[in-house]
């Protein structure tokens, strides 16, 4: 029974020591000792699909006032460091002999701005708050005064977009047979795998609608990618009931592959058409009947229905991640958030934690003491 209890007795204090631990890496207003080291930590998070890109960048911490403790090696200029690809930095003050508050900032360093990088142009200010026993209370905020929990700078190295004047745009070609005494307009939709991947000018949630009137041509325009990938679109009429009209079924697949080469996003498209076979142009052919007759809106020429695209033996591309899937999938992850900066800290946090921690403590000192009594009961 108490080697039992012994072992619960130290899985409880175990827990009380790392609910303390986090108390005190958690709190931004912890107070250092006059003789403990000062650390200020920088964060970088750089962002890149390009495996040589250069991701080393440089930073400038400064005081406000000349005479102001500063790092070792610091200039007239302040302290300047670098640090490269997603890492830290760390930043030792001096101590300091004299008590009130010292004020520093810091920022990154931008002396010439590289094409397709994107650069943080946050500047944090650090209140060092130094009290007459000489301890020391650090606080970090943001260029809005706002105290945030640590300093983070993001970078970025984005691939040039694709050349949208390089795009293949095929033509919609509609043909209509029979001999109508006027010209109806029919009506074609672009429609993309996932309403979030890129659209011409004037789509709408991943769709896009043209017109074409009696027998002609049309185009649905062109884009471009800034993420390699793997994208779908489809492309069929849409049956508005016209009198007298058989609407074309077909739907044509369109497939774009975005890849890295030499530096640059290239964009590979393909057009099938529902046997999977290759075409230059989007073919539509409605026949006429002049003894009339009336076609419902909707109830053909879906996607998905007769002739959906991919009923081919021929399989498509595996898709990379990050890339679209085809017309009919969802993606079933999402794409993760990146780190955010600037969030002011919430006192009713700290509040909980330390409650919280209390509750803990008193339930584990109970849990210790009637372990004890029962054992010396037995």
């Amino acid at each position: 029974m108490s080697k039992i209890l012994g072992t619960k007795g130290k899985q409880v204090l175990r827990v009380m020591t790392m609910i303390m631990m986090i108390m005190i890496i958690c709190s931004p207003l912890a107070v250092l000792a006059a003789d403990e080291p000062i650390i200020i930590t920088i964060y970088q998070v750089f962002k890149t699909s390009l495996p040589n890109a250069d991701g080393t960048f440089t930073y400038r911490f400064k005081s406000l006032e000349s005479n102001d403790p500063m790092p070792d090696g610091s200039t007239t200029d302040g302290y300047t460091f670098t640090i490269t690809g997603t890492a830290t930095a760390r930043i030792e003050l001096p101590e300091y002999g004299e008590s009130g508050l010292y004020l520093y900032t810091i920022h990154e360093l931008i002396e010439v701005e590289k094409p397709y990088y994107v650069y943080d142009r946050h500047v944090y200010t650090i209140e060092v708050h130094v009290d007459l026993a000489l301890d020391v209370k650090v606080v970090v905020r943001d260029e809005e005064q706002t105290k945030v929990e640590a300093i983070v700078f993001e970078n970025e190295y984005r691939l040039p977009a694709t050349d949208p004047d390089l795009m293949t745009d095929p033509p919609v070609r509609k043909t209509v047979f029979g001999s109508p005494t006027t010209s109806s307009t029919f009506t074609f939709k672009l429609q993309a795998g996932n309403p979030s991947d890129p659209m011409p000018q004037g789509s709408i949630n991943g769709v896009k609608m043209i017109n074409i009137t009696g027998s002609g041509t049309g185009g649905f325009g062109v884009w471009s990618y800034a993420v390699a990938g793997t994208y779908y679109y489809t492309v069929f009429e849409v049956n508005t009931g016209e009198t007298g009209y058989t609407y074309d079924k077909a739907v044509y697949t369109i497939t774009d592959r975005v890849l890295q080469e030499d530096g640059k996003l290239v964009l590979h498209r393909l057009v099938t058409n529902e046997t999977n076979r290759l075409v230059s142009s989007m073919i539509f052919n409605n026949y006429y009947n002049s003894a009339g007759g009336t076609n419902t809106p909707g109830t053909t020429n879906t996607p998905g229905t007769t002739h959906s695209p991919g009923t081919s033996s021929s399989p498509r591309p595996t898709n990379p991640p990050g890339s679209s899937y085809p017309p009919g999938n969802t993606n079933p992850g999402g794409k993760p958030d990146g780190p955010k900066t600037g969030d002011e800290s919430d006192p009713a946090y700290y509040l909980t934690l330390f409650s919280l921690s209390g509750i803990v403590a008193v339930v584990a000192m109970s849990y210790l003491i009637c372990g004890a009594k029962g054992e010396r009961r037995s």
